[in-house]
């Protein structure tokens, strides 16, 4: 076992591949997607990445190759589109890390792709624009896709995942001291202009 305590000697449940470059392969109709999803004993990953095709990749914008799914488009109802993505979001996290083994820190990225996209999501416009590009669900099929396979005793690196965890962090860490220093800064210059008014008054 590694430092990332991923053992590839253990065994996974079996998973189909699927593969990534979606903008050049025949995408599923919606007759294959519900058969998918309502078919029995289909394994937890391929349910998985039809859900998130549903939510992140569903359709494509005339002219180009972006996609989009209904991740993007519940985002212009009030509330509920914000609310119904973000629980999507973590059942598929849920789903996936329940059934398949993958390193710590790539469930760590796991996970933060969840919480960037729920957060980001309430931000109108650009939470629209995030996930258009982000696709949060995609990202973390794909996760799955590549490291809970059948160990054949190849290592996989993670270096990619810890800097971009760590640096996300570090950035949001730095963004929250900005705005703490920013608080603090407006509230003294608030009590010197009300104190400097009052006392003007005063005197």
């Amino acid at each position: 076992m590694n430092v990332d305590g991923y053992d590839s000697r253990q065994p996974h449940a079996r998973i189909a591949k699927v593969q990534t470059d979606y903008s050049s392969v025949r995408q599923p109709g919606l007759n294959e997607i519900a058969y998918h999803l309502t078919a029995p004993g289909q394994p937890p990953l391929v349910l998985l990445d039809k859900l998130s095709f549903v939510m992140d990749r569903l359709f494509q914008i005339p002219g180009t190759r972006l996609r989009l799914g209904l991740n993007t488009i519940l985002l212009v109802v009030p509330v509920l589109g914000d609310l119904i993505p973000s629980l999507v979001s973590v059942l598929i996290l849920i789903v996936g890390l329940n059934h398949y083994r993958v390193p710590r820190i790539v469930a760590a990225r796991m996970m933060l792709n969840t919480c960037l996209d729920a957060v980001l999501g309430w931000i109108p416009i650009l939470g629209d624009l995030f996930d258009l590009f982000f696709k949060a669900d995609t990202r973390n099929v794909r996760l799955l896709q590549e490291y809970a396979e059948l160990g054949d005793g190849t290592p996989r690196t993670t270096w990619h995942h810890w800097v971009f965890v760590v640096g996300v962090l570090l950035f949001f860490g730095a963004l929250c001291l900005v705005i703490a220093l920013c608080t603090i800064a407006l509230i003294r210059w608030m009590n010197h202009t009300v104190n400097h008014m009052f006392g003007g008054i005063a005197s």
